[in-house]
């Protein structure tokens, strides 16, 4: 907002030429999100169903949940959420991005799609193994649409026939069966820094079937929770 000839405009353009949300490194875009309270409550109450129960959240964890030959194979688990009375309905996150970018010329260019397909699927089949009470892909999608040809910056988006193919990555049904999948959309409508200034949307593509979580799984949990390292 800002005042110009004693009127107030919303929603106005900026100068600003700030980095672009699609230069983020992927584990700071993921922080972000969890540490923004309105989004987090949007995933864990709105599209994950842990209602308004006190929820823990761990990013990037590797031990005590993966073992050394885990993490060998895996890496890390992006995001942990425990229900901090229900140990045993831990749900976990795995994160893949996709980048849009409007150019000055209005050209679309979409990065990283086909990766955040493959890659994605792959880890979230061996992540399945450990059976957790739920298992999600989470599709993020960065949208650089500063150079957008609207007025108004609330409405800008990207429009790329190509960009539907996006939401399309599970229409053959290739994610593994018992395995959820969110998209979650960051748009940067202007020059100004996204976290400033940004849109945000989320949307529940394929529900997790709940399991019953393997007694070793909630152990583990349970001693991740227990050594008070609570992600800030």
């Amino acid at each position: 907002m800002k005042i110009v000839d004693n009127k107030i405009s919303f929603f106005n353009d900026s100068d600003n030429n700030d980095t672009s949300v699609i230069l983020e490194e992927e584990k700071d875009i993921v922080k972000w999100l969890f540490n923004n309270s309105s989004i987090l409550n949007l995933i864990t109450e709105e599209v994950l169903g842990l209602g308004h129960k006190e929820i823990l959240f761990y990013l990037e964890i590797s031990e005590p949940l993966l073992n050394k030959k885990d993490q060998q194979i895996i890496g890390d688990i992006d995001a942990v959420l425990i229900p901090k009375s229900n140990p045993e309905h831990s749900v976990i996150i795995e994160f893949k991005r996709i980048k849009i970018n409007t150019l000055e010329n209005n050209e679309v260019k979409i990065h990283k799609l086909s990766q955040a397909r493959n890659k994605g699927f792959s880890q979230i089949k061996k992540l399945r193994k450990f059976n957790y009470f739920k298992t999600f892909l989470g599709i993020i999608i960065e949208e650089d649409s500063r150079n957008v040809k609207d007025k108004n910056t609330l409405t800008r988006a990207s429009n790329d026939k190509y960009i539907n193919q996006i939401y399309n990555i599970n229409k053959d049904d290739s994610l593994e069966d018992k395995a959820g999948l969110l998209f979650l959309k960051i748009t940067q409508p202007t020059g100004k820094n996204f976290k400033s200034f940004f849109k945000f949307s989320i949307c529940l593509d394929k529900e997790a079937k709940e399991v019953n979580q393997d007694h070793e799984t909630t152990k583990r949990i349970i001693d991740l929770t227990n050594h008070n390292i609570l992600y800030t």
